[in-house]
């Protein structure tokens, strides 16, 4: 896995546990190519992601976004 910073990912993705995370196009592809050169490292994120369950589910995202647009609606008396 590897994501881009300042996205939400850094919420549930731990740079160097679960991928790692990239400031920009340029850190992105230096990731990319980082775990092709190193199998010692693409080997612990996917071991680590294989045994641990994720932080966040798509039914628990998508309940989040479902009351923060309820509120929404409520605050704009809808």
């Amino acid at each position: 896995m590897v994501a881009r910073a300042g996205t939400g990912t850094t919420q549930f993705i731990s740079d160097g546990v679960e991928g790692l995370i990239a400031a920009d196009d340029a850190g992105s592809a230096a990731a990319l190519i980082r775990l092709a050169r190193d199998r010692e490292l693409l080997n612990s994120l996917s071991a680590h992601n294989a045994s641990t369950a994720p932080s966040q589910t798509w039914p628990a995202v998508l309940e989040q976004v479902r009351v923060g647009y309820a509120e929404a609606l409520k605050r704009i008396g809808k």
